[in-house]
């Protein structure tokens, strides 16, 4: 029979595995488990294989219909609400950067405006770069003349482990006049490269 007292990795019916593959991934005698795309199971766990790589999805942008001033970020006659882009920086800070389409702002109310995304925005990340540096950079499209800075943050030491296994994550940067920051609210995953 397999089980604690018997086996070191984990059990498989009653056989004993290694419980270090991530097909047969476990540890102690417990039943094996299999690790999901983009997990390895070197240790009797599943964890993220570094060598992996991943999809960032964007999949809602709220920004407020004033910048940190107070003023209206589309002010001439007829321009509506604003028209922000996401630029995703990746790595680490000197990484080049995504930029995302400009797309107009819906209101939602409480002078807030959100654009929804739903989409694969940078493909085929390593999972290594979304480890050490994710920023978001919020600018609002003034063209022809030129862009405003709405905000930035994002997580300059990586992304949460908990981003890594499906779980929408929520960046919330507040509004802080000292750095021109306007706030946002950006929610987003990642999820293993086709």
């Amino acid at each position: 029979t397999c089980g604690p007292v018997t086996c070191a990795g984990c059990c498989e019916g009653t056989v004993c595995q290694p419980g270090t593959t991530s097909a047969a991934c476990g540890a102690d005698g417990a039943p094996c488990g299999s690790c999901s795309v983009g997990f390895t199971c070197p240790s009797r766990s599943c964890v993220v294989d570094d060598g992996s790589e991943w999809d960032l999805v964007l999949e809602r942008l709220e920004i407020p219909g004033t910048d940190y001033t107070g003023t209206d970020w589309d002010t001439l006659p007829g321009q509506g609400a604003a028209d922000p882009a996401v630029r995703i920086v990746v790595g680490d800070a000197g990484a080049a950067a995504t930029l995302t389409p400009w797309v107009t702002a819906s209101p939602i109310g409480g002078g807030q405006y959100s654009v929804s995304y739903g989409r694969v925005v940078v493909a085929r990340v390593p999972a290594t770069d979304l480890r050490r540096y994710l920023w978001f950079r919020i600018e609002e499209d003034d063209a022809p003349s030129a862009s405003e800075f709405i905000g930035a943050c994002g997580y300059p030491t990586g992304i949460p482990p908990d981003a890594f296994r499906g779980a929408i994550q929520t960046l919330s940067c507040p509004r802080d006049a000292p750095t021109m920051n306007s706030g946002f609210v950006l929610t987003w995953r990642v999820a293993p490269a086709p």
